[in-house]
């Protein structure tokens, strides 16, 4: 009798196991799969952002073109919002900047735009 329950037990554990393996196997796949995803997601916002930091230059660069040309108020003003957008965009993407830049460089960067 007691044999006959160790062979039940084995045979109850082989079949769990059968059932377990792939169910593991899928849930490796998928973790390493949304891993992937994440990153896929932050490199996107950086490119976003990158993409308003080049939207706000080329902006700054038309106010500044409408500031020498008709010497408006307007223009000065909204020269400042979009150098102020700037300034904010790149603080964002300061720890980006960093980790390819030196923490001197970004310092640097910084200053040049202050």
């Amino acid at each position: 009798m007691h044999k006959r329950s160790t062979i039940r037990l084995s045979l109850w554990y082989k079949i769990l196991l059968v059932l377990l393996i792939p169910v593991l196997i899928a849930a490796a796949i998928v973790y390493f799969e949304f891993q992937n995803l994440r990153t896929i997601h932050n490199k996107i916002h950086i490119i976003e952002i990158i993409d308003d930091i080049n939207l706000t230059i080329l902006e700054i660069r038309r106010y500044e073109k409408n500031i020498l040309l008709f010497n408006e108020e307007r223009n000065v003003k909204m020269f400042y919002e979009y150098f102020d957008e700037l300034k904010k965009s790149i603080q964002k993407m300061e720890s980006e900047i960093i980790s390819d830049m030196s923490k001197v460089q970004y310092k640097s960067l910084q200053k040049n735009i202050d």
